[in-house]
């Protein structure tokens, strides 16, 4: 349920200084969602209050979620050289799949259905050597802050980067072969080891 639109405002600029080229931007986004009555009654009796009784409480978090973010970035340009880099930081929108409340995928919410806090960035540069031939490399991270209820589970996983590079050829306007490969890293909160993986492949593109 939504109580508001969701509200989203960016800010750009772009300006040349000789032969660099420049682009800069900031945007946000925020919305207040509303817990259904189920959910609000869950959430208050996964936050018992600390009195004798053990009963319910009611806090600013019981009856609806306000979610929002920041994103923040620029690109450069200079001859066969570009250069991009980008940054955000969110509470309650998790990681993938933008306000996913539920927790099913993005993990937006902790287990007591409080929003967690995220943050991240991605850097990428290629460079064109003329002739059809490019290369590029880039680098990208997602991360995010544990809730106290966090410290306790084990398998939350707060942070994943990756590593990829590319090198590609137009053999002709319609025509370009690729090849690439890449590293990728996943940690989780009291976990012994983290997740590791490398990948690489070769292809075509035909363009139309």
């Amino acid at each position: 349920q939504h109580s508001t639109p969701r509200v989203e405002a960016q800010l750009d600029l772009s300006f040349d200084v000789g032969d660099l080229g420049t682009y800069w931007w900031v945007d946000g986004q925020y919305q207040n969602v509303d817990r259904t009555l189920a959910e609000a009654n869950a959430y208050n009796n996964l936050n018992l209050g600390n009195n004798a009784a053990g009963t319910a409480i009611e806090d600013d978090y019981s009856d609806d979620v306000s979610v929002g973010a920041v994103g923040f970035g620029t690109k450069m340009t200079f001859q066969g050289l570009t250069f991009v880099a980008t940054g955000f930081y969110n509470v309650g929108l998790g990681m993938q799949f933008q306000g996913n409340l539920n927790g099913a995928y993005s993990g937006s919410l902790d287990d007591r259905g409080k929003a967690r806090h995220f943050y991240g960035g991605y850097l990428q540069a290629t460079y064109d050597f003329g002739q059809g031939t490019s290369v590029g490399y880039s680098y990208g991270g997602n991360f995010m802050t544990k809730t106290g209820n966090d410290m306790n589970n084990l398998g939350t996983m707060n942070g994943q980067t990756m590593h990829s590079g590319m090198i590609w050829h137009n053999v002709t306007d319609n025509f370009r072969l690729v090849a690439e490969g890449g590293y990728t890293e996943k940690a989780w909160y009291l976990a012994d080891d983290d997740q590791e993986d490398s990948f690489g492949g070769v292809g075509a593109f035909f363009f139309w």
